[in-house]
């Protein structure tokens, strides 16, 4: 089977993590594992739609931007022989 790897920077969950992370960094003031955990509960439950899509928005674009970029990926990939692709298993 051959899967496709994905950038991080196509993936909008690492932008959503990200923006997690900073939040639970900058409100950490008593350094301890449980507060950690109850702040990204806290921040994840009251993640927004707009902020989602925000970050959808971003990679759609991000997306568009590499294809007109590559334009020759998809011919290239046409190209290669199915015995030279890499496998990921």
């Amino acid at each position: 089977m051959c899967k496709i790897l994905i950038p991080s920077d196509l993936n909008p969950i690492e932008y959503v993590w990200k923006d997690i992370k900073h939040a639970v960094r900058c409100a950490n003031t008593q350094g301890t594992a449980e507060f950690v955990e109850k702040e990204a509960t806290r921040i994840m439950n009251s993640y927004t739609a707009e902020q989602w899509k925000k970050h959808l928005d971003h990679v759609i674009k991000l997306e568009e931007k590499y294809w007109t970029d590559d334009g020759f990926y998809e011919r290239f990939l046409d190209t290669i022989e199915e015995s030279q692709r890499i496998r990921v298993q």
